[in-house]
Protein backbone atom coordinates (compact mmCIF):
# COMPACT_ATOMS: atom_id res chain seq x y z
CA UNK A 1 0.00 0.00 0.00
CA UNK A 2 1.62 3.17 -1.10
CA UNK A 3 0.62 6.45 0.70
CA UNK A 4 -0.24 3.96 4.18
CA UNK A 5 1.20 7.05 6.59
CA UNK A 6 -1.10 10.07 4.62
CA UNK A 7 -4.50 10.33 5.81
CA UNK A 8 -6.13 8.37 3.23
CA UNK A 9 -3.43 5.67 3.19
CA UNK A 10 -3.80 5.12 6.80
CA UNK A 11 -7.92 4.93 6.63
CA UNK A 12 -7.64 2.65 3.70
CA UNK A 13 -4.61 0.23 5.84
CA UNK A 14 -6.93 0.70 9.04
CA UNK A 15 -10.00 -0.71 7.08
CA UNK A 16 -7.55 -3.99 5.37
CA UNK A 17 -6.12 -4.92 8.42
CA UNK A 18 -9.87 -4.82 10.62
CA UNK A 19 -11.14 -7.65 7.74
CA UNK A 20 -7.72 -9.79 8.41
CA UNK A 21 -5.94 -8.80 5.36
CA UNK A 22 -1.82 -8.32 5.97
CA UNK A 23 -0.81 -4.89 4.64
CA UNK A 24 3.09 -3.86 3.52
CA UNK A 25 3.06 -0.30 3.57
CA UNK A 26 5.55 1.66 1.23
CA UNK A 27 6.58 4.80 3.48
CA UNK A 28 9.31 7.19 3.42
CA UNK A 29 11.93 7.30 6.01
CA UNK A 30 10.70 10.71 6.80
CA UNK A 31 7.20 9.95 7.11
CA UNK A 32 5.63 9.49 10.40
CA UNK A 33 4.26 6.44 11.58
CA UNK A 34 3.55 6.12 15.02
CA UNK A 35 -0.13 6.69 14.33
CA UNK A 36 -0.01 3.24 12.40
CA UNK A 37 2.01 1.08 15.08
CA UNK A 38 -0.98 -0.78 16.38
CA UNK A 39 -2.06 -1.93 13.73
CA UNK A 40 0.47 -4.26 12.54
CA UNK A 41 1.99 -3.34 9.51
CA UNK A 42 4.78 -4.68 7.67
CA UNK A 43 7.08 -1.40 6.33
CA UNK A 44 8.80 -1.01 3.25
CA UNK A 45 10.90 2.43 3.39
CA UNK A 46 11.84 3.70 0.45
CA UNK A 47 10.69 6.57 -1.99
CA UNK A 48 9.03 5.90 -5.75
CA UNK A 49 10.56 9.55 -6.90
CA UNK A 50 13.72 8.21 -6.39
CA UNK A 51 14.63 6.71 -9.95
CA UNK A 52 17.91 4.63 -8.34
CA UNK A 53 15.63 3.29 -5.37
CA UNK A 54 11.91 2.77 -6.95
CA UNK A 55 13.51 -0.78 -8.15
CA UNK A 56 15.27 -2.27 -5.17
CA UNK A 57 11.54 -0.60 -3.46
CA UNK A 58 9.45 -2.15 -5.67
CA UNK A 59 11.17 -5.71 -5.18
CA UNK A 60 10.80 -5.38 -1.45
CA UNK A 61 6.85 -4.24 -2.28
CA UNK A 62 6.38 -6.96 -3.84
CA UNK A 63 7.78 -9.79 -1.90
CA UNK A 64 5.72 -12.92 -1.35
CA UNK A 65 2.78 -12.22 -4.05
CA UNK A 66 1.78 -14.74 -6.21
CA UNK A 67 -0.86 -13.97 -8.78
Amino acid sequence: LTGASGFVGSAVARVLRTVGFPVRALVRSSSPTAHLAELGLEFVHGDLRDPAGARETAGDLLKGIRR
